[in-house]
């Protein structure tokens, strides 16, 4: 799962009930900075991916979406 907070101030709490999947763990990576961060000559790594973390419990995923970021979860069985 793929998901994106386009908001340039407020994180986003999500909650998701999963349903025909028994999830037993989530793993997660972040792609964050500030709106006008990018890769350079001088700067090669001010945007990178990252660890991040979600969770599941009773079949549902939650996890924090800061400020301009994009987060893959993954769920496992």
């Amino acid at each position: 799962v793929t998901l994106a907070n386009c908001s340039l101030q407020e994180e986003a709490q999500i909650s998701c009930d999963i349903f025909g999947f028994a999830a037993k763990s989530a793993s997660a990576r972040i792609l964050t900075q500030e709106v006008h961060a990018c890769n350079d000559f001088q700067n090669g790594d001010r945007v990178k991916i990252e660890a991040h973390t979600a969770e599941i419990a009773d079949g549902t995923m939650k996890v924090t979406l800061p400020p301009c970021s994009v987060v893959e979860v993954r769920l496992q069985q």
